[in-house]
């Protein structure tokens, strides 16, 4: 299984986080709620780049 690399940053009263490797952004207001929008984006990411064979 891959590994990724998601930095979270806090930005104002939110928290931003971007997986590095995919280039994959989000955000939320608390940072557990900016790492699990990432990782549906990440999701996203990668089911689209299947259907397509790039993964």
């Amino acid at each position: 299984m891959p590994t990724f690399t998601c930095l979270v940053k806090k930005e104002g009263n939110q928290f931003a986080s971007l997986c590095v490797e995919l280039d994959v952004a989000s955000c939320g207001r608390t940072k557990k709620e900016a790492i699990a929008d990432s990782l549906q984006g990440l999701n996203q990411a990668l089911c689209a780049a299947a259907s397509r064979d790039l993964a």
